[in-house]
């Protein structure tokens, strides 16, 4: 038979464990909130619109619906076209 002091401890390391594992689980379905301007790629099949299977890059992907930062970056224009890194998620 377990002491209570041993009880205690394995309920407070299964609570520790879950509560860990649950934010995990959460962050794969949505990390937070989307920007207004992407409202309508929220939801459970949303994701798949940009993330897809995970074919191609990400960055690509951004810049196809993105056309006009993708313009100022190959005119080498305007913030992005300067200060634009090979990783939109860097800063977004």
């Amino acid at each position: 038979m377990r002491s209570a002091a041993t009880t205690r401890r394995v309920m407070v390391a299964t609570l520790i464990a879950s509560s860990c594992l649950g934010s995990s689980a959460r962050a794969q379905v949505s990390p937070g909130p989307l920007a207004k301007v992407h409202a309508d790629l929220d939801g459970n099949l949303g994701c798949v619109k940009c993330h897809g299977k995970g074919e191609g890059a990400m960055d690509q992907k951004c810049l196809a619906c993105h056309g006009e930062i993708a313009a100022t970056i190959a005119k080498r224009t305007g913030f992005h076209g300067h200060e634009a890194r090979s990783n939109c998620a860097h800063c977004h």
